[in-house]
C-alpha cells in the first residue's frame, strides 16, 4: 500500500553477556593465580600426547615461553635418565588406577642446568569405558630445597664420621 513498515526483532542477550563477563573474570583470576604461584601449569591430552601449558612451564624447562603447546615426549626427553622410569611408573599409576600423580624428578635443561621438579596432577576426564582422556597439573622448581637437603645429609655424615673418630 506504499506505507513503509519496519519490523523489529529484539532478543534479550543479558544472560549471554553476563555469562561472557563471568567467564572473562574467571579467566583473569586463573591467570592471576598462575602468575602468583609461579608454577608450571599443564594440561595433557593422553591419546594425542598434546601437552598444553603456561609460559612458566616452558620457561622452567628451557623451552620458548611463547609456544604454549608441546608433546609429552618433549617433557620426557628432558627427564634425567635415572628418574625417567619412576616418573613413567607414577604417571601410569595415576592414569590406570585413578590415584593422584605426585612425583619429584630431575630435568636437564638445554643450557645444561639440572633442576628438580615437584610435579602434581590428576585425571580430570575419563571416557565411557573409564579410560583416562586428560590430566591437569602443575610443577614447581624445588632445586634449592633439594640442594639444602643434600647439604644436610652430607653434614650429618660428616658429624657421624667425627663422632666415630672421637669414640676410637
Amino acid at each position: 500500500q506504499g506505507n513503509l513498515q519496519i519490523l523489529v526483532i529484539a532478543n534479550d542477550i543479558t544472560d549471554v553477556r553476563n555469562a561472557q563477563e563471568r567467564a572473562e573474570t574467571s579467566e583473569r583470576q586463573l591467570k592471576d593465580v598462575q602468575n602468583v604461584i609461579g608454577e608450571g601449569v599443564w594440561h595433557w591430552t593422553i591419546a594425542t600426547g598434546a601437552l598444553r601449558h603456561n609460559a612458566r612451564w616452558a620457561d622452567m624447562l628451557g623451552f620458548d615461553p611463547a609456544v604454549r603447546q608441546r608433546s609429552m615426549d618433549d617433557l620426557t626427553a628432558r627427564i634425567h635418565p635415572d628418574d625417567a622410569e619412576a616418573f613413567l611408573a607414577a604417571l601410569d599409576v595415576c592414569v590406570a588406577l585413578g590415584r593422584p600423580f605426585n612425583h619429584e624428578y630431575r630435568v636437564m635443561r638445554p643450557d645444561g642446568r639440572l633442576i628438580w621438579l615437584h610435579d602434581r596432577g590428576d585425571v580430570v576426564e575419563r571416557d565411557t569405558q573409564g579410560a583416562a582422556v586428560c590430566m591437569v597439573g602443575s610443577f614447581a622448581d624445588i632445586t634449592t630445597r633439594k640442594h639444602a637437603e643434600q647439604q644436610l645429609i652430607d653434614e650429618r655424615k660428616r658429624v657421624e664420621l667425627l663422632n666415630e673418630e672421637m669414640a676410637q
